[in-house]
């Protein structure tokens, strides 16, 4: 409650995000995704979370990155809960839809802002074939439908993709009514980008466990290791329109880790941060959005991630992401350069319009 008014009163316009990896632990013990109840329960969070804030809030998320949920937590096993195995991811990715569409009327029934809108985050991948091989361009199209279209065709086209079928309809946890639910309309989709993977060839596909063999891409990593490619933003941003048909969309993540430093300037003994890769990552990729929206991409807004250094789930307090430095033993906050950066650029395009 506080924040949200801290915020509207400084000029912030907040999103809510109602689901970024955070299960109830009481909820886990009780099956966590690969329970059907929980896809409910999600719902009636919504709506108590709603009824309180909806007053105020405009723009609202119901999951963040359903796929690392799902298959990096129920299904690989690198972030929690940690659990392997088909069913276990199949069910987690299934459930989480379903929550979505679940949640939407009570939302909408609770959101009493005039301009409010209701989304979901999906992390999507920009993959492309290594070669001319058939075995890189079959690599690339089941990559995308493994990542990518087992979220957007569920909700836009409600189906999964025919290309996954086979292994899938043995593991989904599937009802009558559930691809009416899930396919509901909302209003925007949210996608987080960062880089670009080329694909050489499937390594393995069996019982939903898709290992492919990549080559690294880009002109730059950072300290994360992931390739510099902002046209893989525009591309992507171009495919959502064209194959879905999306009519609102937002860059909810895009954003460069690095190993920042904390120095001293010599000349007024004060803290600074200078980041010059983050700012070059930065004005290419908002580079790329600008290109996408002359082409007519209905891009609504961009988010940068992250505003504070924090923990970042596999790689700890390293790599730093944030436009604010944090002394963690401190907790003293120092703006980087690219926060000053960015003030400027933001105000610029603000004062353009560029989003629509």
């Amino acid at each position: 409650d506080r924040l949200v008014d801290e915020l509207l009163e400084n000029g912030i316009e907040p999103f809510a995000t109602l689901y970024h990896w955070d299960l109830p632990q009481t909820l886990e013990n009780q099956g966590g995704w690969t329970n059907r109840q929980t896809a409910h329960d999600f719902a009636d969070y919504a709506g108590v979370v709603s009824q309180r804030l909806g007053d105020r809030i405009k723009g609202w998320i119901t999951f963040n990155e359903p796929f690392v949920t799902a298959i990096v937590g129920y299904m690989t096993g690198g972030f929690a809960p940690g659990r392997r195995g088909g069913f276990s991811g199949v069910a987690a990715v299934h459930h989480q839809l379903l929550a979505h569409g679940l949640a939407l009327p009570v939302l909408r029934s609770n959101l009493k802002r005039p301009d409010a809108e209701v989304g979901i985050a999906l992390s999507l991948d920009y993959s492309e074939p290594a070669n001319d091989s058939q075995a890189a361009q079959e690599a690339t199209r089941l990559v995308d439908a493994y990542i990518n279209r087992l979220f957007l065709d569920p909700l836009y086209k409600a189906a999964y993709p025919a290309e996954l079928w086979s292994q899938l309809e043995p593991l989904l946890p599937l009802q009558p009514e559930d691809m009416a639910i899930i396919s509901r309309p909302f209003d925007f989709l949210g996608f987080n980008y960062y880089t670009r993977n080329l694909q050489i060839e499937v390594e393995s596909f069996q019982d939903m466990h898709l290992k492919t063999k990549t080559v690294p891409t880009g002109d730059a990593t950072g300290a994360n290791g992931l390739g510099i490619y902002p046209q893989g933003l525009y591309q992507l941003s171009k495919r959502l329109v064209a194959d879905y048909l999306v009519s609102k969309l937002y860059v909810t993540e895009n954003g460069f880790g690095d190993t920042d430093q904390l120095e001293e300037d010599s000349s007024t003994n004060e803290l600074v941060v200078h980041d010059p890769a983050r700012i070059d990552y930065l004005a290419r990729h908002i580079e790329a959005v600008g290109q996408a929206i002359k082409e007519g991409v209905p891009l609504a807004g961009y988010f940068v991630w992250s505003l504070l250094d924090n923990f970042e789930w596999l790689h700890g307090y390293e790599p730093r992401l944030g436009l604010v430095y944090i002394d963690y033993p401190t907790q003293r906050r120092i703006l980087k350069d690219s926060a000053y950066w960015s003030a400027s650029v933001f105000l610029v395009l603000l004062h353009e319009e560029l989003f629509v």
